[in-house]
């Protein structure tokens, strides 16, 4: 936001640490009303469920040592 804290300072009087301080938490409070507008209106995503395999692997045999 180019130009807000001489703005800020001419339209109100104040000092450019308080404009500046004032402009900052304007804009945290806007990014933090963003985020929550986000988080409400997406849905979260579903992880696909698994699914069992197509058939069931043979089982190894053991070799008996002679």
């Amino acid at each position: 936001m180019y130009g807000a804290i001489p703005y800020v300072m001419r339209r109100f009087g104040l000092d450019r640490d308080t404009a500046f301080r004032l402009t900052c938490e304007w804009i945290d409070a806007q990014d933090a009303a963003e985020l929550v507008s986000a988080a409400a209106t997406s849905r979260p995503t579903r992880l696909p469920g698994r699914t069992p395999s197509a058939r069931p692997l043979p089982r190894k045999r053991s070799r008996a040592k002679s």
